[in-house]
């Protein structure tokens, strides 16, 4: 039984960040439908390409990779709830209209092509909203713990209240929707490897986001899970093709194409920031962060007088070093750091047994909090109102960095029980 005042704390605590929550969830929602979802846009007015048996990529002949044109529609159009395009332009001036996934979720998400668009994005944004729900479910299975829990429910409201969260659902982005395909796959293919790596595949549209959920089922030698998810990648693309009679070749091409486009585009990763126009210093964050995760994998196969107490928070961990490696890496949004929810989730969930997981001090508690703490202020507290953009990137930046380097530490703080030692149950408190 907790202490009256710790209770009445955790109480506070959770009023607070819930209406942390609720404001910036209104701030979405109360905002016009027709001048949300800008990014969202794309996959729905392409998903009108799919449905005509045309390609929703530009042809390599065309010269701006990043505009399909509209004219190439047959009207009109009627949608599922009886609105209709007779005459004029198919969508919202001036939107984007080339999406940046993958065939298998470009396909997935043409069925909202079939509602017109004030529907369509607020269908969009409520489905975002349930998926932030899965997001924390699957995180909680991953690190077997209870899915409803005080921790959960704090969880969740630090989701609602992120930045990245309100952006990813006011301009509609793909971010949230990934997510939850990883993560949802992971835990499916703990009990069913090829139905968890053919949910993960459709999540692998956009791969420099969710190709640490194919590292970790490499990691957990769930081979023939990683071989679905690759499968789903190629057989999506396929069937795009059959559907838009067109080539294979010529998809993949458009999607090299999209992505050598977005790689030179401002975001938040550190070649846009703390290391701007140091290619080599790039080069040897990456090698310094995987050489880390080797030697760490590398203690993890030599230790011979024991077994993690959590084997799945070991996994969870990786999982979470391989996100925040890519989201500094390469060409990332604010937005995408949604998946920064991950790290959060790792310390949070746990809840009390965090520090029979891991080898923690007391001390050291008190200042891994102080540094969780200031990493959440940054992600959710809109301080680029009092900085300038250069450093609000730097420090957002520096605020993550400092997220990949706790969950080395972490990695590396791993108990461990002798063979026939005591393990945690799952879902003791």
């Amino acid at each position: 039984m907790l202490p009256p005042l710790f209770q009445q704390k955790r109480l506070w605590l959770i009023l607070a960040l819930g209406l942390l929550a609720s404001v910036s969830l209104s701030r979405v929602l109360f905002k016009d439908a027709e001048s949300r979802g800008l990014d969202f846009h794309a996959y729905w007015f392409s998903g009108h390409f799919v449905w005509q048996g045309l390609s929703p990529y530009p042809p390599i002949a065309a010269v701006n990779p990043l505009v399909l044109e509209g004219s190439r529609l047959t009207l009109p159009i009627v949608y599922w709830d009886g609105a209709a395009v007779q005459t004029g332009e198919v969508g919202q001036t001036g939107f984007p209209t080339v999406p940046g996934l993958t065939a298998p979720a470009v396909l997935l998400i043409s069925v909202l092509s079939r509602f017109s668009w004030p529907v369509a994005v607020q269908l969009w944004t409520a489905l975002n909203c349930l998926l932030l729900i899965v997001i924390v479910w699957a995180c909680t299975k991953l690190l077997d713990r209870p899915s409803v829990s005080y921790e959960s429910l704090l969880l969740l409201f630090i989701a609602f209240s992120l930045i990245a969260t309100r952006e990813t659902l006011e301009f509609g982005q793909s971010t949230i929707f990934v997510l939850a395909l990883m993560l949802v796959g992971l835990v499916l293919a703990d009990k069913n490897q090829m139905f968890g790596g053919l949910v993960l595949g459709i999540g692998l549209s956009k791969a420099t986001l969710i190709f640490p959920g194919l590292l970790i089922l490499l990691y957990k030698r769930q081979y023939w899970g990683a071989l679905a998810a690759i499968g789903m990648q190629i057989v999506g693309t396929g069937l795009l093709a059959l559907l838009a009679h067109t080539s294979f070749t010529e998809i993949v091409a458009a999607y090299f194409r999209l992505l050598s486009v977005h790689a030179g585009m401002a975001g938040m990763h550190l070649g846009q920031g703390l290391l701007r126009n140091q290619a080599g210093l790039q080069m040897g964050f990456v090698l310094l962060a995987a050489s880390l995760v080797a030697a760490a994998l590398i203690r993890l196969a030599h230790r011979r007088e024991g077994r993690p107490v959590s084997p799945a928070s070991v996994a969870f961990v990786l999982l979470v070093i391989g996100m925040l490696m890519g989201l500094l890496s390469f060409y990332h949004r604010r937005y995408d750091f949604v998946a920064g929810l991950l790290f959060l989730a790792l310390l949070i969930v746990p809840g009390s047994q965090l520090a029979d997981y891991f080898v923690l001090s007391d001390r050291q508690r008190e200042v891994l909090w102080a540094a969780v703490a200031m990493v959440v202020g940054v992600w959710v507290f809109p301080i680029y109102l009092l900085t300038s953009p250069a450093l609000y990137i730097y420090i957002f930046q520096s605020a993550t960095l400092a997220a990949l380097a706790i969950s080395f530490w972490l990695l590396f703080r791993v108990r461990w029980n002798p063979i026939h030692g005591n393990s945690i149950q799952k879902g003791e408190e």
